[in-house]
């Protein structure tokens, strides 16, 4: 199963999430609210964003790590010039690895993306 980002075309992934946990989303780029069952990290490489993890907004730039608790809403808008270049996994929490095969939830509308949300690595 696809990650919902690779279903609606925001990140441009070269291989599913599992295989490569690499995502490029372009300048202005909105990565929808969604939750799945898996906790997950994002370690941001370069760029930056404006992410929400649960009921929290905050600016995330490079060396940042976000962790997200299991079913809990998370969003990101690239509000920097470049792509945002962020590093991410989700694991199984003890070994339970039905979490990784259930897939995300989106929670709200996929958003009309801008313009300049062009995806370089596609």
């Amino acid at each position: 199963m696809r990650s919902i980002a690779a279903m609606v075309g925001l990140l441009a992934l070269a291989a599913p999430a599992r295989d490569r946990p690499f995502a490029t989303p372009g300048a202005g780029a909105i990565y929808p609210g969604h939750e799945h069952a898996s906790p997950e990290i994002y370690y941001v490489t370069s760029g930056q964003a404006r992410w929400t993890v649960g009921s929290e907004t905050f600016e995330a730039g490079p060396e940042t790590a976000v962790y997200t608790p299991p079913d809990t809403l998370r969003r990101m808008i690239n509000t920097g010039t470049e792509p945002l270049r962020p590093v991410y996994f989700w694991w199984a929490p003890e070994g339970k690895q039905e979490v990784l095969r259930v897939g995300s939830t989106r929670v709200e509308p996929v958003p009309e993306q801008p313009a300049r949300a062009v995806f370089p690595d596609s």
